[in-house]
């Protein structure tokens, strides 16, 4: 079904993004800059506001590392855009991989 692991991290995290949004808990928006190159941007986020609330703003952080962590075990490059107040850009970018000719 995928190629490689960065295939399968980035339909794991998208499908997880969906069906979040489509509960209400933020607002999403991709767009796809090229063959390698994905743009999420999320806003109004009650999680975010959450921890606002909360005085915990560090958890927010831990979805960052999360991501981070799960892309380290694939070609993924990530670019995390924190906005505050509920919104962040990230740009996910399939690095691309040489193959030994033999």
């Amino acid at each position: 079904m995928f190629e490689n692991k960065g295939d399968v991290i980035l339909e794991y995290w998208l499908t997880w993004l969906r069906n979040y949004a489509k509960l209400g808990l933020f607002t999403l928006s991709e767009s796809k800059v090229d063959s390698s190159t994905i743009c999420i941007s999320i806003t109004d986020c009650a999680y975010a506001a959450m921890f606002k609330e909360l005085g915990c703003p560090e958890l927010a952080e831990m979805e960052e590392e999360a991501l981070t962590f799960l892309a380290s075990q694939s070609n993924l490059n990530i670019t995390w855009d924190c906005k505050g107040e509920g919104a962040v850009d990230i740009t996910l970018n399939k690095a691309l991989t040489l193959q030994a000719v033999g």
